[in-house]
């Protein structure tokens, strides 16, 4: 498997890139979001809280086999997955969903899954700008490094005092 470059990792080093450690704290914000939200959502239909639960693992095992071994494919893997979550809430949020108790339904916009989006969203740019690695790239990942840092801090403050997830 080919090493992302730049991703810090060898035998003699086990330090990660700090815009990819970052990309898997945003992928365990979100996965911990989408718990809460399948949680939930257990009350209202099974499938729709499995299907949290799922996208869940999903993104909390992506983090750590990004953390453990980065590479392009899990890069673009990450950064596509997240796009497709961010493109089905948006979806569910202004034409609502064909699946569901409550279909073509859009469910109001809340602050937890706003963040989740945003944390999805930051995931996919970082993941971008370190496969892009030009010199472009290298100038805007720093603040994205910074918006990710934020997000994160404020995921973990958003799921700890708690509310509806989505």
């Amino acid at each position: 498997m080919e090493h992302v470059a730049g991703s810090g990792r060898s035998a003699a080093t086990p330090l990660l890139a700090a815009e990819l450690l970052i990309a898997c704290g945003l992928s365990w914000s979100a996965g911990l979001i989408h718990v809460k939200a399948g949680i939930d959502h257990l009350h209202e239909h099974v499938l729709v809280s499995a299907a949290f639960g799922l996208l869940a693992a999903a993104q909390l095992v992506w983090g750590i086999a990004l953390y453990r071994r980065p590479t392009r494919g899990l890069l673009a893997a990450g950064a596509a997955l997240s796009l497709v979550v961010v493109a089905l809430w948006g979806m569910s949020r202004s034409a609502g969903l064909p699946l569901g108790p409550d279909r073509w339904s859009p469910e109001p916009v809340g602050a937890l899954d706003s963040v989740a989006s945003a944390d999805e969203v930051v995931l996919a740019l970082l993941a971008f700008l370190h496969l892009r690695a030009g010199p472009a790239a290298r100038g805007v990942a720093p603040l994205a490094a910074a918006a990710g840092m934020c997000l994160i801090l404020l995921s973990s403050l958003l799921v700890a005092l708690g509310g509806h997830a989505h």
